[in-house]
């Protein structure tokens, strides 16, 4: 883990941060054993282990959580396979945690209130952005994407790209 995986995370992963205290908790779980002696049961155990912990927030952690420590371990694991220090990912034989449906969030009427609020002086050049975002739903990669040809300002309909092939249109307000 510190040898291969921590500093090729370093280099390649915005998140490598989440990942040092992660692998902080498979070190304390698993100790000092040899990757090529950990077996599914024990990964299952660590699994269960983590399920019934509470969070430092007091609350109890999610199959999510769980599954996020589950995918740093078998990237750990393929990475020690490819470099010849094990003959399999005993974490592909350990089944996964449901995660929860994917969340919703809209601004309430006051977060919007407040968010505009804020957008004066050095932020103002943000408030068309802004609106855009509030009235499309927009992401910031299609914010950033859009170009002047996209938007059709007789119908107020805007067209982004959505995959390869598909365009959807996106209604927005013109006054």
């Amino acid at each position: 883990m510190d040898e291969i995986y921590l500093p090729w995370a370093r280099n390649n992963k915005k998140s490598f941060a989440h990942d040092e205290s992660r692998v902080k908790a498979l070190k304390d779980f698993f100790g000092k054993l040899e990757l090529r002696d950990i077996p599914p049961l024990m990964i299952e155990k660590f699994k269960i282990r983590m399920l019934g912990a509470t969070t430092h927030r007091g609350t109890d952690r999610k199959g999510t959580t769980v599954n996020r420590y589950l995918q740093l371990l078998s990237k750990i694991f393929s990475m020690a396979y490819y470099n010849g220090l094990v003959d399999s990912n005993p974490c592909s034989r350990v089944r996964k945690e449901r995660e929860g449906g994917r969340r919703e969030r809209y601004l309430t009427y006051e977060e919007e209130d407040r968010l505009m609020k804020v957008l004066t002086g050095d932020l103002a050049y943000l408030m068309p952005a802004v609106i855009v975002a509030l009235g499309t739903g927009m992401r910031k990669a299609e914010l950033l994407g859009l170009r002047f040809d996209h938007i059709n300002f007789g119908t107020c309909r805007c067209f982004i790209r959505s995959t390869a092939e598909r365009w959807r249109f996106f209604r927005i307000a013109c006054s």
